[in-house]
């Protein structure tokens, strides 16, 4: 069997992040609301986009969904 070299380089906290509050602001939606959607608070959401906190895969997907974007247009 082939051996597979994969090579998963550190995660960009910080770009996806910054990519999460332009979407955002196009939306027109502020931080609390985008919260309220996630059902989140909104201090966490700040975290998020200065990159604080590592996102969870099932909240790309609900973010990806709010804010109308793949979930790649977020990673």
């Amino acid at each position: 069997m082939p051996k597979v070299n994969r090579h998963e380089g550190p995660v960009d906290e910080k770009g996806i992040g910054s990519r999460i509050r332009d979407i955002r602001k196009r939306r027109g939606l502020t931080q609390v609301e985008l919260a309220q959607k996630l059902g989140i608070e909104q201090s966490l959401v700040s975290h998020y986009e200065r990159g604080a906190v590592r996102i969870h895969g099932s909240l790309v997907a609900k973010l990806a969904s709010i804010l109308k974007v793949s979930s790649d247009e977020l990673l």
